[in-house]
């Protein structure tokens, strides 16, 4: 099948019923083909794409070995079977090994960690690939098109295989395509990154994440073309369980605007440090090759990121909220020199314990005490009668700030006078 299947018209014909074929024509190249039918008992008749040379053929392991699809979900089946096997074996046993055998077998767990996190993003890379087609008479036609495009569902089927939020589910999408696929997809838009952290749920900043993503859109120059994203290496190193997955999207997140070989020198320089640096590090030393290689675009990237500056507030616990926010380096620098000043104070004067809680009530006082705050307060109280029966309602008394909130006098004042 040539091309990716943008332009296929699907020609529907009385083999469809049960099993049989679809007839498809690619009208981008003007040929035709077939795509089999297969019998879903809970979602009806599937016509499932194939490019010609991803048919059913067995595939030849390394072993010279012939690999079918059967045999590929057994192997994985056992494999499952055998770690959760070894699982009881070394929970009855390693009581008593020594700390040097201990250590071997936490390093050989993460090995193997990262190796199937690396079979994970393949997958993730080829799920993304498909896109689903349902027509009025309960056929689904599966188009798979070249690795690299991501279909819009794709983050939702794999939040739900996962159990993460469609927000991680995205991340992992884009990145898994990245590392796994040679040519990044160009067309469409993209998601961009929320900045979000992983443990909250959805912002209640609108506008948020939610349109169709494409891993190659968010590029310097030439975006909207096929491109290479130069991560191959990454994924290498993860197959051979040297890099997990973390220090890989660490990777991926610093080399996400590079071109394919750009990136793909900032790898070969810093390669041999992926099995023993940890993602910090390696998050300096890509920074450091990148600043060497194509020192343009770590000036644009500084520049882009100064002109995406803002800040984010989330609902964590009941009663309080998170603020994330990025600010230019000089401006961040005195506003910082300013809270951090003020909550010395704080700690001083006894109004707070802890300097990081003052910082934070320091936060708040300067800037309400730089602001017109118009403050609606509701108070709901039990109805009372009074002497002659009729109900009144008494609004209920203020209760006193809490110690360790208290602003101090003279930026109460400070605020007053403002308001």
């Amino acid at each position: 099948m040539a091309g990716r299947a943008d332009c296929w018209r699907i020609r529907l014909g009385e083999s469809v019923i049960g099993k049989g074929v679809v007839n498809v024509e690619d009208d981008s190249a003007g040929c035709m083909t077939h795509g089999s039918v297969i019998r879903a008992s809970d979602e009806g008749d599937r016509a499932v794409i194939r490019d010609s040379d991803e048919g059913d053929r067995a595939c030849v392991d390394e072993a010279g070995v012939a690999a079918t699809e059967a045999s590929v979900r057994a192997q994985l089946d056992d494999l499952s079977l055998r770690v959760t096997h070894l699982a009881d074996d070394i929970e009855r046993v390693c009581g008593a090994w020594a700390r040097p055998d201990l250590a071997s077998a936490l390093a050989n767990c993460q090995g193997l960690i990262n190796t199937l996190t690396a079979v994970q993003d393949v997958a993730i890379t080829r799920l993304a690939a498909i896109e689903e087609e349902w027509l009025e008479d309960g056929l689904v036609v599966e188009s798979r098109r070249a690795p690299g495009h991501i279909a819009l569902d794709a983050p939702d089927v794999v939040a739900g295989a996962l159990r993460v939020s469609h927000l991680q589910a995205q991340r992992r999408v884009r990145t898994a395509v990245r590392l796994v696929s040679e040519v990044l997809d160009g067309a469409g838009t993209t998601t961009e990154s929320t900045g979000e952290p992983e443990s909250m749920g959805d912002s209640t900043e609108t506008g948020e994440s939610g349109e169709s993503m494409d891993a190659g859109a968010a590029v310097v120059d030439g975006a909207g073309d096929d491109r290479s994203s130069g991560m191959s290496g990454v994924h290498r190193a993860m197959r051979d369980g040297l890099l997990d997955g973390y220090s890989a999207s660490v990777l991926d997140a610093e080399l996400e605007e590079a071109p394919g070989e750009v990136a793909s020198a900032v790898l070969a320089a810093i390669e041999d440090r992926f099995a023993t640096d940890a993602p910090s590090a390696l998050r300096q030393r890509c920074r450091r090759a990148l600043a060497r290689i194509s020192p343009d675009l770590l000036r644009r990237r500084a520049q882009r990121a100064r002109e995406e500056c803002g800040l984010k507030r989330w609902a964590e616990a009941p009663g309080v909220d998170r603020w994330t926010g990025s600010f230019p380096s000089e401006r961040a620098a005195m506003g910082w020199a300013a809270v951090d000043a003020l909550a010395r104070r704080y700690v001083k004067d006894g109004l707070c314990e802890r300097l990081e809680q003052a910082r934070g009530q320091a936060l708040m006082d300067l800037v309400t005490a730089n602001a017109t705050i118009d403050v609606t307060l509701v108070f709901t109280t039990a109805e009372e009668p009074d002497a002659g029966g009729a109900r009144v309602d008494r609004p209920q008394a203020p209760t006193a700030p809490e110690r360790g909130y208290q602003p101090s006098p003279s930026v109460s004042a400070g605020a007053h006078a403002h308001r």
